[in-house]
Order: C-alpha cells, then structure tokens, then sequence
C-alpha cells in the first residue's frame, strides 16, 4: 500500500500484513500522478508523474522472494541516461584533444 505526503512530497510505502512502513522515497518535484502495475515477474512498479513533467519509475520488490533476480535482470536492462552522457562525454573528449 503507498501513500503520498504532498507537504513533504514524500511517498511512502507501506507492508499489508503488519502495516510496517517498508520504504520512504522523497520525490524531486510534486506528484500529479501515481499509477501502480502489477509485475509479471513478481514484484510491484510505481510510476509517479511529477508537476515538473519529471516520471520516476520505483520497483518494489521483496528480499526474501525468488522475484529479486527476475528484478535484478529487469533494472540492469534498464537504458541509462548516464551511459549515454558518459560515452558523449569520452567522445567529445577525444575529439578535443586529439
């Protein structure tokens, strides 16, 4: 179960069982939408819209379920921003001083 502090623009979740607070994510802008999707591999997506046009994507899953692999593999290949921008950066440097 997740609930959001728009104050605090927090979003925080919750274990049904026990009602044990679980995880506690700070949003970089507010959330105008939250949409949840049911994993086929196991496991539970979170796909929060912020007001700045910004979309995270949070993956819940449980340590001790033989879904964590299964998630593992799915966030490795997950593209990366940063890999884009580091190979611009190793090219950019190359042809600058070469």
């Amino acid at each position: 179960m997740y609930y959001y502090q728009s104050s605090r623009r927090t979003l925080r979740l919750f274990r049904r069982s026990d009602g044990q607070m679980v995880a506690n994510f700070c949003l970089s802008s507010e959330a105008t939408a939250v949409a949840s999707i049911v994993a086929g591999g196991g496991g539970l997506r979170l796909l929060v819209g912020g007001a700045d046009g910004s979309v995270t994507m949070l993956m819940v899953t449980r340590v001790q379920d033989d879904h964590l692999e299964r998630s593992r593999r799915m966030l490795a290949s997950l593209p990366s921003r940063w890999e884009k921008l580091w190979r611009l950066l190793i090219w950019t440097h190359r042809a600058f001083y070469c």
